[in-house]
């Protein structure tokens, strides 16, 4: 089911970047990501006795070429911000292996709710809160993937609705940057007819 969100959610994406966006640059990338990101998460390899998804490194590497052309210092700030992310992304599922009694909802959806909030508290541009979805939640998967194995349990880096976590997050920072445009453009609106209103009063 986890796996169904984020292939839906990827194909929607595709679908609006191929029939939907003018012809461009920024069309074609985006459709390619979002073709790359559903072949990628399909695969696994094995690297240092850890089976992990493919999917984890194709959104490292993504997440490293959006901050590659910025200044060394946001580049220091955002790494080391995806980190602390990552980090409590990991002790949220530990705790929730450990205690999942207590868990009112789904796990994928607290986790998104978490990225959510820590994204936003720490950057404000989108394309920067992207990146740092995209850094934060592979690391996060694989300081999981290596607790577990170091425990002798089993599991594969970038499973247990990763790939959800990821596609609900991603869609959500889009509609909550939508919405906030939406909201300023009406804000606007209402002071340019106020002020119109002055000018024939």
């Amino acid at each position: 089911m986890n796996d169904f969100i984020f292939y839906w959610m990827a194909w929607l994406c595709w679908s609006w970047a191929t029939w939907m966006m003018d012809k461009g640059k920024q069309r074609t990338q985006i459709a390619a990501l979002a073709l790359f990101a559903i072949i990628f998460a399909s695969y696994s390899f094995t690297i240092f006795q850890y089976n992990t998804n493919l999917s984890v490194l194709f959104f490292l590497c993504l997440a490293i070429y959006l901050l590659f052309e910025k200044s060394p210092f946001t580049q220091i700030y955002l790494y080391c911000s995806s980190i602390v992310i990552s980090l409590g992304y990991a002790a949220l599922y530990l705790f929730s292996i450990y205690d999942p009694i207590s868990l009112l909802f789904p796990f994928a959806i607290i986790a998104s709710v978490y990225f959510i909030l820590m994204i936003t508290i720490f950057t404000k541009p989108f394309k920067y809160r992207i990146a740092l979805l995209f850094l934060s939640a592979p690391l996060g998967e694989i300081a999981i993937g290596i607790i577990l194995n170091h425990l002798h349990l089993n599991n594969e880096i970038g499973m247990n609705g990763y790939l959800a976590i990821i596609a609900i997050t991603f869609f959500s920072l889009i509609f909550f940057m939508l919405a906030k445009s939406f909201l300023q453009s009406f804000e606007r609106f209402i002071n340019r007819l106020k002020q119109e209103r002055k000018n024939v009063l």
